[in-house]
């Protein structure tokens, strides 16, 4: 398929910054802008965090819909077997019952309740707590959702199949999964490892429904799964913990 831009004029100076910050920037403000959250006292650090993030994805989001005319929702290239359909709805199911299955657990034994609460202590600095962190973090997944789709499944491919790189489809899926994985490195290596490879299961998934908005649809909601399993203490679905016995 014939790249969009077929010289470096039609990639306009707004389309290499959105590049650049997805490519150089993120990866290397995330290990930095972590470090300061966790060693923030001010409770309204993750609210700022959380609006930073929305506004960012959303400005850059626009730029990647703007300078992809007419198939913004579409990984670029031909990909018309049937194959590749079966293969997206098979990886569809096996995301879903992988993902979807600890949710249930979790909804149904108070116990692993409490375990996977702990567990996420660690990430405590990072995760929503009040109602309005939970609201912020909402939104975040919605834009996630749709504006990590759009860049990492749809734009950056096409700006680096444009002149001047002109890189053939595959090697330029594959450098917009690497730069998936490394813009989550503040989950550390084996998270950049995972993110990775679920961002290679969402390409495959968007060539297989030949549309990136159901898997926008996906990604949103295994986002939102956090919400579950981060649910503040007197929730009915859990219960503040029972007081110490006053010392006799």
């Amino acid at each position: 398929m014939e790249s969009k831009w077929s010289t470096i004029e039609h990639m306009t100076l707004a389309s290499h910054i959105v590049a650049f910050l997805v490519l150089i920037l993120g990866p290397a403000l995330d290990p930095y802008m972590t470090s300061v959250l966790k060693r923030s006292t001010n409770p309204s650090r993750r609210v700022w965090n959380y609006a930073i993030g929305i506004a960012a994805m959303v400005a850059m989001s626009v730029v990647a819909v703007l300078y992809s005319p007419g198939d913004w929702w579409v990984v670029p290239g031909t990909w018309d077997h049937w194959g590749y359909t079966a293969v997206a709805a098979g990886l569809t199911l096996g995301l879903c019952y992988t993902l979807g299955k600890p949710v249930f657990e979790v909804l149904r034994k108070p116990g692993l309740r409490a375990k996977t609460h702990s567990q996420l202590d660690r990430l405590a600095f990072m995760l929503p707590q009040s109602r309005l962190e939970r609201w912020m973090f909402a939104a975040i997944c919605v834009s996630a959702g749709f504006g990590e789709e759009v860049i990492f499944r749809g734009f950056l491919i096409r700006y680096f199949m444009a002149t001047p790189y002109s890189l053939p489809i595959l090697v330029a899926a594959a450098v917009a999964v690497v730069a998936f994985g490394l813009n989550h490195i503040y989950q550390g290596f084996q998270g950049v490892i995972e993110t990775a490879v679920t961002g290679l299961m969402f390409l495959v998934m968007a060539i297989g429904f030949h549309s990136l908005i159901p898997v926008m649809v996906i990604h949103f909601l295994v986002d939102l799964r956090v919400l579950l399993f981060t649910l503040p203490e007197g929730h009915a679905l859990r219960p503040s913990p029972p007081e110490a016995p006053a010392p006799i």
